[in-house]
């Protein structure tokens, strides 16, 4: 038989206010904010989404597998946008990782189109330090959706 679905109600998305954000020592190859401009735009299970970096470009030190941005009318836990990797050949699932700095959380990182917990693990670990990585999970559109702004 199938596994049972887990039908309990999915969290809200983590919001705190920006200055209780705990930010990311400033390195050399580091930024903290990240005004790098979108070089093109995508739609996915209607939402749009900006892509700042490419696959196969750097970002903190590190070539990209996949795109980064951000997702459109959104605001995150940090007051910005939604941040999101997008996969190539995206499937219809999403993800959120967890981003703890120092051992606090720091904001959510969506995973767009990820295969499976695993492979949106393996995603964000292409591209952060293990140390930034908390809890990942499987999410819903509408836990995204919840983010949208006005």
């Amino acid at each position: 038989t199938p596994p049972k679905k887990d039908l309990s109600p999915e969290p809200e998305p983590t919001k705190i206010a920006p200055a209780t954000a705990a930010k990311p020592k400033a390195s050399p190859n580091m930024r903290t904010d990240d005004a790098t401009p979108v070089k093109k735009y995508f739609e996915w299970q209607g939402f749009k989404i900006g892509l700042q970096y490419l696959p196969f470009q750097q970002r903190h030190g590190k070539t990209l597998m996949v795109g980064y941005g951000w997702v459109a009318n959104t605001k995150g836990a940090d007051g910005m946008a939604a941040d999101c990797y997008l996969c190539p050949n995206p499937t219809n699932k999403l993800f959120v990782v967890e981003q703890m700095i120092n051992g606090e959380f720091d904001e959510e990182k969506f995973i767009v189109g990820a295969q499976s917990v695993d492979h949106a693990r393996a995603v964000y670990l292409g591209a952060m330090p293990a140390d930034f990585m908390g809890q990942v999970r499987e999410v819903s559109l509408d836990y995204l959706a919840k983010l949208y702004i006005n």
